[in-house]
């Protein structure tokens, strides 16, 4: 897995590639205690990542969880076929926003 962040205006964009699985959602959980709140807005783009588990289900609602007490906006972009099912199965995708591209997931995280 390979975890990049860059900003775009004023939103931060968590690019993660590759398994997000008990072996690395640790990394992941603790960009979020080290990063939330101040890097809000925040989309997570999961463009390059083709499997998720329980533990990264977890850090998900985590980052959700710290973004409602911030008062902050977070979405989910780019989701993989594998990754989208796992959503949909766990009805996480009623939690979260969703988009089928980043630039709509800016476009609703930077919406005031």
């Amino acid at each position: 897995m390979t975890l990049n962040t860059r900003q775009a205006g004023q939103a931060t964009i968590l690019q993660i590639s590759g398994r997000f699985d008990a072996h690395v959602s640790p990394t992941v959980d603790q960009w979020i205690t080290e990063n939330l709140p101040s890097a809000l807005p925040l989309v997570i783009n999961f463009e390059g990542t083709t499997f998720v588990d329980s533990s990264a289900l977890a850090v998900l609602v985590k980052a959700f969880k710290r973004t409602q007490e911030h008062h902050g906006k977070m979405a989910l972009c780019n989701l993989q076929k594998p990754v989208q099912i796992i959503l949909e199965l766990t009805r996480m995708d009623k939690v979260f926003s969703i988009f089928d591209d980043e630039a709509s997931a800016l476009a609703s995280v930077n919406a005031v």
